[in-house]
């Protein structure tokens, strides 16, 4: 790839060793940044012009279920039951392995296009090995920075609340010992080295629903015998009772700081303090949390604990596919709950309680740390991946953006229409606002078609969202 000069670019390196340059340059060679600061006086590189664009980490997504991307926002008026309904009972064991393929590369270009250059994929639709490589087939595809999140979740249909026998007959895939062990097989077969851009990730069960806890504590060790990070919803649904997904992970001693939680809205206080206390980290995703029936994003609550959130979009079938949103939505509920205290006196805050620059973080380093990569990317350091986004500051909505405030502009102002350039690893992804390598017409084809045949199947079987509705017994 040889080398590329960012020059003269608004640069937030969130390395607060580095601090920002109000202008400055980006020296890449090959994958990796090798120089951040003011005129670097860089002849031989080829140039990317960065004046009136401010330069930034590339987002981390994570939480994403790629596959979804082809029924784009069918979700929009949905709970979280009906979510259930549709995806994990009624569309998902229906899915071909090319449907797989189909959402997971569009949804990862989707993620890059809208500067998002790490992904944790959290494919829980692994209804055959064939439907696995196909998703993680996707990813690759795109040149997506990404963890293959490949879960042991059973695939449902119609008997979800009649456990507890509630998976689909699968031959290629009939029992929990053959999911472990294609695990342990695409391991080997595909990531025998950690320095792809995709590696792996494992997906236990969700512990409340999982068909026994012996497979959920085989799930982890497996994880951890393979070197996997590991991913899990947890604590976000309410079923008569609260969950303790936390609590049992560390009564028998699985926290650790390789987990993702995801969610955890409904997690007791001991709960979130056993992950601060394990050095584990929550994915939290404020726009499907709020909308779903899932309770208050805690990006708050996990800070006061010293637990460094993230952010997921969790799914394209229902909202945005950027960080932008997610940001905003979730600094803004975390001040809005910091500010009940002075409500309740009668009284108003004098400072906001969160930081655009912190909801920055969420969106970048901390992402990159929940994913277990904070040495690879999240920060324009030198030595680190070149994962770098250019937002474009020329665009009507960020005419007259406050130069003092690049930070501010990104995460108040911004929005997907506004990244420019993209690259991951030092590869341009994105320039000048159009994606590099990719025919848009093309893909959408591919996404038409694969969700014609959904739609097509749905139309047949009750509808996307069947009715009547499916009773779920809670």
């Amino acid at each position: 790839m040889g080398r590329l000069l960012i020059e003269g670019a608004s640069v937030v390196t969130l390395d607060p060793k580095l601090g920002d340059f109000a202008e400055g340059d980006i020296l890449i060679e090959d994958d990796a940044i090798v120089a951040v600061g003011p005129d670097l006086g860089v002849t031989d590189a080829e140039v990317i012009d960065g004046r009136g664009q401010i330069a930034i980490p590339g987002f981390a997504n994570t939480h994403l279920h790629t596959w979804q991307h082809s029924l784009r926002g069918v979700c929009a008026d949905w709970t979280v039951k009906d979510y259930v309904r549709c995806w994990r009972i009624h569309l998902g064991p229906m899915y071909r392995p090319e449907d797989m393929y189909v959402g997971n590369y569009a949804g990862a270009l989707d993620a890059l296009n809208a500067g998002v250059t790490l992904v944790v994929d959290y494919c829980h639709n692994v209804v055959t090995r064939d439907h696995g490589r196909e998703a993680l087939r996707g990813l690759r595809d795109a040149g997506v920075r990404a963890l293959f999140g490949l879960a042991y979740t059973p695939v449902l249909d119609h008997g979800f609340a009649a456990a507890p026998s509630f998976e689909v007959e699968n031959p290629d895939l009939p029992d929990h010992d053959s999911r472990v062990a294609f695990a342990k097989q695409l391991a080997g077969e595909e990531f025998s080295s950690k320095d792809g851009l995709v590696t792996l990730a494992i997906i236990p069960q969700e512990i409340e629903i999982a068909r026994s806890w012996d497979d959920v504590v085989v799930e982890f060790n497996s994880a951890r015998d393979l070197d996997a990070q590991i991913s899990i919803h947890a604590n976000q649904s309410l079923t008569g009772h609260r969950w303790e997904d936390v609590r049992k992970l560390h009564k028998a001693d699985l926290l650790g700081p390789d987990i993702l939680f995801v969610h955890a809205t409904f997690s007791a206080a001991d709960e979130l303090k056993a992950i601060a206390d394990a050095g584990a980290s929550v994915s939290v995703a404020p726009e499907t949390e709020m909308q779903m029936g899932m309770g208050f994003p805690i990006t708050a609550k996990l800070i006061e604990l010293g637990v460094a959130p993230s952010l997921g979009v969790d799914i394209t079938s229902n909202g945005s596919g950027d960080m932008f949103a997610q940001m905003r939505l979730a600094l803004q509920v975390g001040r809005m709950l910091g500010d009940q205290p002075y409500y309740e006196r009668n009284t108003m805050p004098e400072d906001v309680s969160l930081t655009t620059r912190q909801a920055l973080e969420w969106a970048t380093i901390n992402g990159a740390k929940g994913a277990g990569l904070g040495d690879v990317t999240g920060t324009l350091t030198p030595g680190k991946q070149a994962d770098v986004v250019l937002i474009d500051c020329n665009h009507f909505n960020l005419i007259g953006w406050d130069k003092s405030d690049p930070v501010g502009t990104v995460v108040m102002q911004a929005n997907a229409g506004n990244v420019g350039t993209v690259t991951v690893g030092g590869k341009v992804v994105k320039r000048d606002g159009a994606m590099v390598g990719v025919d848009p017409k093309t893909v959408r084809d591919q996404v038409e078609g694969s969700a014609g045949y959904v739609r097509g199947w749905a139309g047949e079987h009750g509808g996307i969202l069947p009715q009547p509705r499916i009773e779920l017994g809670f």
